[in-house]
């Protein structure tokens, strides 16, 4: 988490943060936001942030608790499209966002902060860009690295995995 409670951590639920907002008094929910969890109609979210998901290249508004926890995630195309939409569930909240503005060389380390260095040893990708990752003694590999590997060996003859 971060030092500050009000801060949102640069990275949640695997998707890197671009903008955050606290739902303060001067905020006023209008109830036209519908989430399901479950089936049930979530109410609104203390704290919302918008944050980009790179492995589906969306733009999520997380609906968050005080602590950021997630609790529903909702899909946009563009990052101005999730910003309107906050803006018509919660209005005035428009005037409360923090934008990160983090590098890409900032959005990998905390990426791999998150993932706590879990990552492919062969071509250091991370779990939320892959379908699948392995864990072996003190190494990772991805369901690409596994799926070339095993045309290397088809490729050679010498083994063939079925």
């Amino acid at each position: 988490m971060c030092d500050d409670d009000h801060t949102a951590p640069p990275v949640i639920g695997s998707s890197l943060v671009r903008a955050y907002a606290e739902v303060g008094a001067s905020v006023v929910f209008t109830g036209r936001q519908c989430v399901l969890v479950d089936g049930v109609n979530v109410g609104p979210a203390s704290r919302i942030a918008v944050a980009f998901h790179e492995s589906t290249n969306d733009y999520l508004r997380l609906l968050c608790d005080d602590s950021w926890e997630s609790f529903a995630a909702v899909c946009s195309p563009t990052f101005e499209k999730a910003l309107e939409t906050a803006e018509r569930w919660y209005s005035g909240i428009g005037e409360h966002w923090v934008r990160t503005g983090f590098s890409p060389a900032e959005d990998r380390q905390h990426l791999e902060e998150y993932f706590d260095g879990g990552k492919c040893s062969f071509c250091s990708a991370l779990p939320n860009t892959s379908k699948s990752m392995f864990q072996g003694h003190n190494a990772w590999i991805c369901n690409k690295c596994v799926v070339e590997l095993k045309g290397l060996l088809d490729e050679s003859g010498d083994i063939i995995i079925e």
